[in-house]
């Protein structure tokens, strides 16, 4: 099992027993920031940034050797049956080693789940 694959089982796992989650989607499409931008209530987000989460281990193992002290998954919802991911991490790396990064693992603000009114895809 890869690195994000452990994480993002870990992260639906946890978001699995949140109130109102759906227990289904088709699959899980990742943005990472700064490819998104938050206006408020909406997030607006290029097609071209949303990622199949199969092909983001490349970049996912990047980022944690960075040396980020951080990395957060926030699984923000659905879309179009789709699970998104944001993506989020520091500017600046302080050093830490890949195994010492904290994965941190969140989930939609206020359990809204529905992103079909929210997530602008340009």
């Amino acid at each position: 099992m890869s690195e994000i694959e452990f994480h993002l089982q870990r992260l639906t796992e946890w978001v699995r027993t949140l109130e109102g989650c759906p227990k289904k989607w088709n699959d899980i499409l990742i943005v990472e920031d700064p490819s998104f931008s938050y206006r408020g209530k909406e997030w607006a987000i290029p097609q071209t940034a949303l990622i199949n989460s199969k092909l983001y281990e490349s970049r996912f193992s990047e980022l944690l050797n960075r040396g980020y002290s951080w990395i957060n998954l926030n699984f923000g919802g659905l879309y179009e049956g789709n699970a998104i991911v944001f993506v989020e991490h520091p500017k600046e790396a302080s050093g830490v080693p890949a195994d010492k990064v904290s994965v941190n693992p969140s989930g939609p603000e206020g359990n809204k789940w529905d992103l079909t009114k929210r997530l602008l895809i340009k």
